[in-house]
């Protein structure tokens, strides 16, 4: 640093601190009072505009932190709605499957083990074929019935892999069950109809049936050796120079409906 600048900054430290000496002096003796009022009426407008916008932007701070709150507050309640809408929905699962494990209990067949699965998939055209949730590794096998909560017949295990089967129909067109209607005991065949209903078929024609009756599927050892109801005799064919007449059954189930069934094992 030069000689010439330190001597500038010297003469400027002295002058300042002469001027503030003055203003304390002035102060002392009250000769600043004029000015300084003065001064508080120029800059008192500026006073009061900063003390305003103060004011405005602490309240819209308060409003952006209460707003955010809010925010989080309600982002937690729909967290929490969404959690009892989840558990109320899987208590309401458990008491429909708890009612129809109730309503399985009256249907026990003599001792025999059913097994409750869930319905997972279904043919495209329906009346076909049901594809369940269980398989080999939980006891089913291939012939196993099928049956609806309060034990009407609707198929039989027709595939069995490790943790699926299918279940056949008795619409299918593949079905075949030898049955019995039970106020006539008029023997025959239920049939599938191509996934649109059942037939009671091989009915001999001398075999007088009422309409309504109900047709029992024979049993075998998976139900107990009992025989269980299918549906009801709707209507009749004869044929004339026909050795055997068939009839029309309305199932007693809905299979399009059903989301849980019982394997008798």
């Amino acid at each position: 640093m030069s000689y010439g600048l330190r001597k500038s900054s010297f003469f400027v430290f002295i002058v300042a601190t002469i001027i503030i000496l003055l203003l304390i002096f002035f102060a002392i003796q009250g000769w600043l009072s004029p000015l300084k009022n003065i001064l508080w009426q120029i800059l008192k407008p500026l006073a009061k505009a900063f003390f305003w916008l103060e004011q405005k932007i602490f309240k819209a701070i308060n409003v952006f932190t209460a707003l955010k709150d809010l925010i989080k507050e309600n982002n937690n309640l729909r967290q929490e709605n969404l959690s009892l809408w989840q558990q109320v929905a899987s208590l309401k699962e458990a008491e429909r499957e708890n009612k129809l494990l109730r309503q399985r209990l009256l249907f026990e067949n003599d001792g025999k083990k059913t097994l409750m699965v869930k319905v997972i998939g279904a043919s495209q055209q329906a009346g076909q074929y049901l594809l369940v949730d269980k398989g080999f590794i939980n006891g089913l096998n291939k012939g196993d019935w099928v049956v609806s909560a309060d034990n009407f017949l609707i198929g039989y295990l027709d595939e069995v892999e490790e943790q699926v089967s299918k279940v056949i129909l008795l619409s299918n067109s593949d079905s075949a069950i030898n049955a019995v209607t039970q106020d006539s005991r008029a023997s025959g065949i239920i049939k599938g109809r191509h996934g649109l209903g059942l037939a009671l078929e091989m009915i001999p024609i001398n075999k007088e049936l009422q309409l309504g009756e109900t047709v029992l599927a024979l049993g075998k050892e998976a139900s107990g050796g009992k025989n269980l109801a299918v549906g009801k005799v709707k209507e009749i064919i004869e044929k004339e120079n026909e050795l055997f007449k068939s009839a029309l059954i309305e199932p007693a189930i809905d299979w399009s409906a059903l989301e849980e069934v019982f394997i008798l094992k």
